[in-house]
């Protein structure tokens, strides 16, 4: 179960996105919501002292509101720092559950070699990622959770199963398998193999209630799963992350952490949870 939440918030209205699901979850599961805003460190020390004291002010203000309006603890944070960096490090710091940050306003020159600032942050918090793409009017009654059978991808089941996100039964467990030439002699034993796998895996992973989904990989992936996902009318998408540490890694923005899991994250309509 979720004991604290972290939600990210720039006062944008993508960021409203994060607060209105951390709320909703936070009365859930009785957890504590802090409320965290990054004040960019590269720039001089009078801008940066100036944009601290209004965004303390009005952090402040938000979280006195949420925890009067919703009955719930609610706590501010305020830091300078590189955005992705403070954010992960602040997490660890107050042991979060979960972190959510809102979907990010599209540069595609600059996403395109950094990344943007919720890839990047997955890349280096070490608890699960929830990206908001939408406002939360209720708990989620249905979710697709992507596995390739992975140790990764049984890390993401036992982190879902811990954080209570969802019930077993609203969730279904898609799996996207390759077809060898010659498709028409390969395809039978293929899909004999995936779904006998995935029951496997759903068994293993406290799923057997799940909804279990195997098909042929026909286009990329991450397009399957989000045509699946419409298709099953799930308000959540579950996938696993690979994470990287080290200066080589912190030097390359840690680049790559898995291109399905970029993919969909980068490309989904709705909420995404990432886990490493």
């Amino acid at each position: 179960m979720l004991k604290s939440i972290l939600v990210a918030t720039d006062f944008s209205d993508r960021s409203n996105k994060a607060l209105t699901r951390g709320v909703q979850l936070a009365k859930q599961h009785h957890a504590k919501l802090f409320l965290a805003h990054i004040i960019d460190d590269d720039q001089p020390k009078r801008i940066i002292n100036a944009q601290t004291e209004v965004a303390t002010y009005t952090l402040t203000d938000i979280a006195h509101d949420v925890a009067t309006t919703h009955a719930i603890a609610a706590e501010s944070i305020v830091k300078a720092g590189t955005p992705h960096i403070t954010l992960a490090k602040i997490a660890k710091d107050i042991a979060a559950d979960l972190l959510i940050v809102g979907p990010h306003r599209k540069h595609f020159l600059k996403d395109a070699f950094v990344g943007t600032t919720a890839e990047r942050t997955i890349k280096y918090a070490t608890c699960p990622v929830l990206l908001a793409n939408n406002a939360a009017q209720a708990p989620y009654s249905k979710a697709l959770f992507a596995t390739d059978f992975s140790a990764g991808a049984a890390d993401a089941a036992k982190t879902l199963y811990t954080l209570g996100l969802i019930k077993p039964e609203d969730v279904v467990l898609y799996h996207a398998f390759a077809v060898a030439e010659p498709i028409e002699k390969t395809y039978t034993q293929a899909a004999q193999t995936a779904e006998a796998s995935l029951k496997k895996f759903a068994s293993a992973q406290g799923f057997a209630a799940a909804k279990p989904i195997a098909e042929a990989v026909e286009e990329s992936i991450p397009t399957q799963i989000h045509r699946t996902a419409e298709a099953e009318n799930a308000g959540l998408i579950i996938v696993g992350a690979r994470g990287h540490t080290g200066k080589t890694a912190e030097f390359l923005e840690q680049a790559f952490f898995g291109s399905v899991a970029k993919e969909v994250t980068s490309s989904a309509k709705v909420d995404v949870l990432v886990t490493r």
